[in-house]
């Protein structure tokens, strides 16, 4: 087999002109940098989004020819990418709505309302007065547009039985059961009770507690509740508020000494529970678990 063998070599440094001239480049430098210092903001109605130094350089576009730089320009589709991520960054995607069917594909229930998405629909308008605005030398302060997304819609079985229930649930689908004349909330996942009966208080005369099916959409660990001049009443610090329509909560009512049949009827329509169970309830319930409210 061969061997590798030490061995030496001779090279000769030569000095050669750079391609660019020193002078032409710092010119070319400044010039680029010239163009993209206007500030350049587009908000989506709640946030501003800004465009850093790093994301602009981003922007120019400087090219050689016959060995001399030419004038610095602003490269369209290197604006085009900030925009359309920060677009995207921007966007609500639509969550799917569920409908709970029978055996015939009858559809019985919203079981999860779902929500259509916003989506930006004038990047390319955004970018052309983002363009515009640098190259005459100007700040641009732009606002992104929306288009509205429509949530699709999937079907799920009700679960056999569901006659007997008050909700026709499918297989592990949170839901609660709020029965005003016994005055007692049941929290179900499909046909299984996972907590209660649970002792309750709902809305008196004049202020009865709303019937139907619906869906928490709202949630907070605290919250004033009443407390302006369109309400009677005034409640500090309410604990464990679910709300499922309009004003009507599951919450808890640490004022309240007792719950149930015979202190039942004593809200303003929401649905008082004892402070550890309103604590349960909020932290089992989510945003659109189906909420059940009858006689």
């Amino acid at each position: 087999a061969e061997t590798l063998a030490p061995s030496s070599a001779e090279f000769t440094a030569t000095d050669v002109e750079p391609t660019i001239a020193y002078a032409d480049a710092v010119s070319a430098a400044d010039a680029a940098n010239r163009l993209i210092s206007p500030e350049v903001s587009v908000t989506d109605g709640i946030d501003t989004y800004t465009a850093e130094v790093g994301d602009k350089l981003k922007w120019v576009s400087v090219t050689a020819r016959n060995g001399a730089l030419q004038t610095p320009t602003i490269d369209r589709a290197g604006v085009s990418t900030w925009v359309e991520a920060t677009a995207e960054s921007t966007n609500v995607g639509a969550k799917e709505a569920i409908d709970n069917v029978d055996p015939q594909g009858n559809v019985l229930v919203r079981s999860f309302p779902g929500s259509d998405g916003l989506e930006v629909d004038n990047a390319d308008e955004v970018t052309s007065g983002i363009v515009s605005a640098l190259e005459s030398s100007s700040d641009y302060e732009g606002d992104f547009d929306y288009k509205k997304t429509t949530a699709p819609t999937k079907t799920m079985p009700a679960m056999p039985g569901y006659e007997s229930y008050a909700y026709p649930a499918h297989e592990g689908e949170k839901w609660v059961d709020i029965n005003l004349a016994s005055s007692t909330l049941t929290a179900y996942e499909g046909q299984t009770v996972v907590h209660g009966p649970v002792d309750i208080n709902h809305g008196g005369v004049g202020h009865e507690t709303v019937v139907g099916t619906f869906h928490v959409y709202q949630k907070h660990a605290a919250q004033d509740m009443g407390c302006t001049p369109e309400w009677p009443y005034c409640a500090r610090g309410v604990p464990w508020v679910s709300y499922f329509e309009g004003s009507y909560a599951m919450h808890g009512a640490p004022w309240v000494a007792r719950f149930g049949i015979g202190s039942d009827a004593s809200s303003h329509g929401c649905i008082n529970m004892p402070v550890e169970e309103a604590q349960w309830m909020y932290d089992w319930d989510e945003l659109g678990t189906a909420v059940v409210t009858h006689y």
